[in-house]
This record gives C-alpha cells, structure tokens and sequence, in this order.
C-alpha cells in the first residue's frame, strides 16, 4: 500500500475520524484499549502503520516504514531536508527528547501543527512520523 499523507485529512486509505469499521477488508490486527486513553489500537504490520481510534473513529495514525509527503517517503529522511521541503519549522515549545527501552540515544520528538504532525527523529533522521487530524477547539 502506498502511505500517502493528506496532512490533517488522511493517511493512505485511512481517513481521520472515519469509522474504523470500514477498513475491515485491511487485515487490521487489533489491541483493545487497556490504559486511560481508551483508544483502541489496530495494526497493518506489513506497511508499519498503527491507527488509534476512540470510539470506532481514527484519532491518530502512526507511520514507521513509510509515510509519502509531497512525493518523498519522509522516514529516514534527514530532518533538515523535510524542514527544507515543506517550508515549516516545528513548534519549538512542544520538543521533547525521549529516551525508549535503554536506548543510547534519545529520540527527539518535533511537533509541526500546520500539518498535524509529530516526528520522532533519532540521530537526524525520522524514525516515525505521527499523524492527526484538525483539531476544532
């Protein structure tokens, strides 16, 4: 399946806060929801894209082998180069470092709202791109 991103509208076939319920001709692997999120979890392992729904709708959608931007699969991308090609800059007050499972090094996680993105980057390449839909407040 080829992972394009719709920024804040769609990832792929999935679209945000569609019903989940119609992607069952996916394969979907699912995990019900067992932390305080209640988001239920649903796995299409072969393309690495976890989608997260609350309530049967696609809140969120993970992206860990490709995620297509503008033609360009951005995991393993240098993230100079996907600042330089979407001319955006992350919300620098959102930028975490995170260190997973005894890592040697962290993760740094950027937050680009414009496109309703966050990237985890480890050693300047994107190792995972979140993604989200518009939020209405």
């Amino acid at each position: 399946m080829h992972i394009e991103l719709v920024p804040l509208k769609k990832v792929g076939v999935f679209i945000f806060n569609d019903d989940i319920r119609n992607y069952s001709d996916y394969g979907l692997k699912i995990e019900r929801s067992l932390d305080k999120t209640g988001w239920d979890t649903y796995r299409l392992e072969k393309d690495g894209v976890v989608i997260h729904t609350e309530n049967n709708l696609i809140v969120s959608i993970a992206c860990y082998n490709y995620c297509y931007l503008k033609n360009q699969n951005v995991i393993n991308m240098k993230v100079g180069d996907f600042v330089n090609l979407n001319k955006v800059y992350p919300d620098l007050n959102q930028t975490d470092t995170i260190f997973l499972n005894e890592e040697e090094y962290p993760h740094i996680v950027y937050e680009f709202e414009t496109l309703g993105m966050q990237i985890w980057v480890k050693k300047g390449v994107i190792d995972t791109v979140f993604c989200a839909p518009l939020i209405e407040e």
